[in-house]
C-alpha cells in the first residue's frame, strides 16, 4: 500500500506535466518534422535548387564575415520577425489558430534544407559550420516561434468561441491587450536571438572558408 502511494503521485505528476506541456511538445515535433522533410528534400534537390542554395550560403557567409556584427544582426532579426508578424496576424482571426501551426514546420523545413545541403556539399566541414554558427540561433528562434504559435492559437480560439456567446464579452479587450503585449515580448526576444546569432558568427565564422 505504501509503495502504491509512493508511485501514484509520481504518475500523477507525469500526467499533469505531459498535459501541461503537450502543446509545446506537439509544436516542437512539427518543427522537427520540418527539419527532417527539408533534409530529405535537400538530398534529392536538382541542380537549379542546389545552385540557389549555394548562392544563398555564400551570400550569407560573405555578410557574416565582411560586415562583422550589424548586418548579420539585421538579417537574423528580419528572418524571425517575419514569422512573429505572421503569428500576430493569424492570432487575430478565428481561423488562424489552425493555420499558424504550419509556421514552425516552415521554419524547420528551411533549416533542414540548408543543413542538409551543407552536409551533402561540404561533409564534416559543413556539419561543423552548421553546429557552431547556424544551430544556436535556430534553436533559440524555434523556442520563440513555438511560444508565439501557442499564444496565437490561444487567442485565435478565444475569438472563435466568442461567436458562440450571445452577450458581449467585455473581457475580450483585456485578452487582446495581453495578446499584443505577449507578441511585443516575443519581438524583443527576436532581437536577443539575433544578437546571439551575430555573436556566434563573429566568434566562429573566421574558421571557415567557402
Amino acid at each position: 500500500m505504501k509503495n502504491y502511494l509512493a508511485v501514484y503521485p509520481i504518475k500523477t505528476n507525469i500526467r499533469s506535466t505531459l498535459k501541461k506541456y503537450s502543446p509545446t511538445l506537439l509544436l516542437f515535433l512539427v518543427f522537427v518534422g520540418g527539419i527532417v522533410f527539408g533534409a530529405i528534400n535537400s538530398g534529392s534537390a536538382d541542380k537549379q535548387l542546389c545552385s540557389r542554395l549555394d548562392f544563398l550560403l555564400r551570400t550569407n557567409y560573405d555578410i557574416k564575415t565582411t560586415y562583422a556584427f550589424f548586418y548579420p544582426f539585421i538579417s537574423s532579426l528580419a528572418s524571425l520577425t517575419v514569422f512573429i508578424f505572421a503569428e500576430l496576424l493569424l492570432g487575430t482571426s478565428p481561423w488562424g489558430g489552425v493555420l499558424c501551426i504550419a509556421l514552425p514546420f516552415f521554419r524547420g523545413y528551411g533549416y533542414g534544407l540548408a543543413g542538409g545541403f551543407l552536409y551533402s556539399s561540404f561533409g564534416a566541414y559543413g556539419f561543423f559550420y552548421n553546429v557552431l554558427i547556424i544551430l544556436p540561433g535556430v534553436l533559440f528562434g524555434a523556442m520563440i516561434i513555438i511560444s508565439a504559435t501557442k499564444e496565437s492559437m490561444k487567442n485565435s480560439f478565444s475569438i472563435l468561441f466568442l461567436f458562440r456567446k450571445n452577450s458581449v464579452d467585455d473581457d475580450r479587450y483585456i485578452k487582446m491587450k495581453n495578446y499584443l503585449r505577449s507578441m511585443l515580448i516575443y519581438l524583443a526576444l527576436c532581437a536577443v536571438c539575433a544578437i546571439v546569432d551575430s555573436l556566434m558568427s563573429f566568434c566562429f565564422s573566421w574558421i571557415f572558408r567557402f
